[in-house]
């Protein structure tokens, strides 16, 4: 179904470093990241536009954003059956910042990066994504966030372990309204309509035991928090 009106607030559970998360993701619990499979709230939420009170933009904004982000998890959690591994929320250095979503399996590693824009006009286009008309940065940090995560994957592994970058773009309607004119460089931008099917698809680039070597370091929270690449230089 097309996302729903966000809710007020969702159930949560805490990572390592306190950043709340929905009940029915991973979290970094006991020194390492575990599975909570347990199904999130789907109870009705109401929208307090619609019952006459007065909602702050930026908390409007987190709220939607907060309720794309628990959206592509559950979605996520049905290649679980075809050997992939899901992590959510994963921190990462030391300065309260987090990967939305990390994808490991048979078709490799993926960072996924969760935008949501309920009743804009989404255009994504070789160099540049456009938001009612307005460039966003989303490529320049979908890019620097996966090769973030390769450096810092390949020093936890001791070999070369590549990371790919996905950029999943949601809107408030059935029919994404999103204008995919050409793919960008180095990321795949995704909606909800083939977000699963892409990613079920990849096969033959890691073996089962390699999705499980690599998931174990992944799990690991210092995994996550040695060395940090150079910062992503201006533009796309």
């Amino acid at each position: 179904a097309a996302l729903a009106r966000p809710p007020s607030e969702p159930p949560t559970t805490t990572t390592r470093m306190g950043a709340p998360y929905p009940a029915g993701h991973q979290a970094c619990v006991a020194g390492s990241f575990v599975s909570h499979r347990g199904r999130a709230d789907r109870s009705e939420h109401k929208n307090p536009r619609l019952e006459g009170m007065p909602v702050e933009p930026e908390l409007l904004v987190r709220r939607w954003a907060r309720y794309g982000k628990e959206a592509v998890g559950q979605w996520l959690a049905r290649l679980e059956s075809r050997g992939w591994r899901v992590f959510h929320a994963v921190p990462v250095g030391e300065r309260g910042s987090d990967i939305d979503h990390v994808l490991i399996g048979p078709g490799g590693v993926f960072t996924l990066n969760t935008k949501t824009h309920p009743g804009a006009s989404v255009w994504v286009g070789a160099r540049a994504i456009m938001v009612n008309g307005h460039k966003q940065p989303y490529l320049r940090n979908s890019r620097f966030e996966a090769q973030r995560a390769s450096k810092l994957l390949t020093e936890a592994m001791g070999r070369p372990i590549n990371v790919g970058s996905a950029l999943v773009i949601l809107t408030d309607t059935f029919v994404p309204n999103l204008t995919i004119k050409q793919q960008p460089e180095g990321v795949v931008v995704l909606h909800r309509l083939n977000l699963v099917r892409h990613f079920a698809h990849r096969q033959g680039v890691l073996s089962p035991t390699e999705v499980e070597a690599i998931y174990d370091l992944a799990r690991r929270p210092s995994t996550w928090v040695t060395g940090s690449p150079p910062a992503p230089s201006p533009g796309v």
